[in-house]
């Protein structure tokens, strides 16, 4: 987005009035990059709570896993409770990495729309 503003022309001619856009650019650009950091809070946020809930789940599963095999019926159960850790593994590597691809693209941005502030 900032790369298309920076192409705008430096000035417009409309009839006897020159506009300047330097002023703009830089506006446009500083509320862009203020947008990026509060959407990549926001987000942040949003997966730091996916990732709580995913450790309180994987938490109750290891309760599970650590009862007692007594019967088939538990080793059934057992095997359950491992199948569903699998499925949460993946989902909390899917969630970490765009977590950690969104930090490192927004930090950037963020300290940069700090500084101009």
């Amino acid at each position: 987005m900032e790369t298309a503003i920076e192409e705008l022309q430096p000035s417009y001619h409309v009839g006897p009035v020159l506009f300047m856009t330097a002023q703009l650019k830089r506006s446009l650009i500083t509320e862009a990059g203020a947008w990026k950091c509060a959407y990549g809070k926001a987000l942040n946020e949003k997966c730091a709570k996916e990732m709580d809930e995913l450790l309180e789940f994987m938490d109750n599963l290891l309760k599970k896993l650590l009862r007692p095999t007594t019967d088939l019926d538990d080793v059934r159960a057992h095997m359950a409770s491992l199948g569903d850790i699998r499925y949460g593994m993946r989902l909390m590597t899917l969630n970490c990495r765009s977590r950690i691809l969104l930090k490192s693209s927004t930090k950037k941005v963020c300290y940069a729309t700090e500084v101009a502030m």
